[in-house]
């Protein structure tokens, strides 16, 4: 009997003891980076035109080039030219074809409206460091375009390439 009472009281004592356990895990995640450019149309059309004519605000919209990014650090949208105008026997020089613009972000607009393509990559546009982390809805830049055909050009169909940049 006292075996019995020996064994109740190691089991009534342990029975009532509180066990605790600690056990830790990490809660992770990678948020993806966001980084992007996008134009809203393909094309620069400035139709048909005579040699000594001038055309302005072309596309009469304007090219609303969306920039992204979620990085948190500035970026910078740049603009050129693959090679100047031409119809692969004659070219129209880069200094007759320039662009313009206006911002929609609150950073630096450097398109005055004296700006002309050039091969290298032009700065249109510098984000400040708030626009580092935009993903979402973006910053809106709108490119219009402008062409001053020499006066003794020769007739054809002149293309060129007009690429924009973001860089950070």
């Amino acid at each position: 009997m006292n075996w019995l009472i020996l064994c109740l009281t190691v089991w009534v004592t342990c029975a009532n003891r509180a066990w605790a356990v600690d056990v830790s895990v990490t809660a992770k995640v990678t948020v993806e980076e966001v980084f992007t450019l996008s134009v809203d149309r393909d094309d620069i059309d400035f139709y048909q035109v005579k040699p000594g004519d001038q055309r302005y605000d072309i596309p009469p919209t304007g090219i609303r080039v969306i920039t992204k990014s979620n990085s948190g650090d500035p970026w910078y949208l740049k603009l050129r030219v693959s090679e100047p105008l031409s119809n692969g026997r004659s070219i129209i020089s880069n200094e007759h074809f320039g662009w313009y613009g206006w911002t929609e972000g609150s950073g630096t607009w450097y398109g005055t409206g004296k700006e002309y393509l050039l091969e290298t990559p032009s700065l249109a546009y510098r984000s400040t460091a708030s626009e580092g982390l935009n993903a979402d809805p973006g910053v809106a830049n709108v490119f219009k375009f402008k062409l001053d055909v020499p006066k003794n050009q020769q007739a054809g169909h002149y293309e060129t390439t007009v690429q924009f940049i973001l860089t950070e």
